[in-house]
């Protein structure tokens, strides 16, 4: 008797995987289903995490849905492998080319905007610290520093420059 449960189990977990299987492997997307999706990637992005990877794998699946506009035909194993190929290559593209040009940008600009910047010393040891800024410079508002004096956490400190490294030097003439 208790043979038999675990056999209709299995043969219903077996009916269950056929008939997922064939709606899987009969699934026909059509090209604006893959634009839809590319459209929801590209939103959980923006709205969500934006980290700038989801929008690679949005235009991924609106690249396949444009695919599919010239190729109606396309079986779905091939849009599949299609969408995750793009995807690749365009998140490689973003990793190795665009990503360092955009953060050298935003690098170069937060180190012109952060002489004169006021800051509270987080912690500070041996002439090296964290300093947190009022207001975030760079999309940042902690930053490492650098000073020739002194400091002890909760003091504020003006910026006075930025090392080539991107670290800021405290301003020593100043006192706030």
């Amino acid at each position: 008797m208790t043979a038999s449960v675990p056999l209709r189990r299995a043969c219903i977990l077996s009916k269950t995987r056929r008939v997922i299987e064939c709606a899987v492997m009969n699934f026909a997307a059509e090209w604006w289903h893959w634009v839809v999706l590319g459209c929801a990637l590209l939103a959980a992005d923006a709205l969500l995490i934006n980290i700038y990877y989801l929008i690679w794998f949005g235009a991924g699946a609106a690249l396949v849905g444009l695919a599919l506009l010239l190729f109606p035909d396309a079986p779905f194993a091939l849009q599949i492998v299609l969408w995750g190929a793009v995807s690749a290559l365009l998140l490689l593209q973003w990793i190795f080319w665009l990503r360092p040009r955009y953060e050298g940008k935003r690098a170069s600009e937060a180190k012109k905007q952060l002489p004169g910047q006021a800051g509270v010393v987080v912690r500070f040891n041996d002439g090296a610290g964290v300093l947190r800024l009022q207001r975030p410079v760079g999309g940042r508002d902690v930053w490492d520093f650098s000073s020739g004096k002194s400091r002890k956490p909760g003091e504020r400190v003006v910026i006075g420059a930025v090392s080539g490294d991107g670290k800021a030097i405290a301003d020593d003439t100043k006192e706030e």
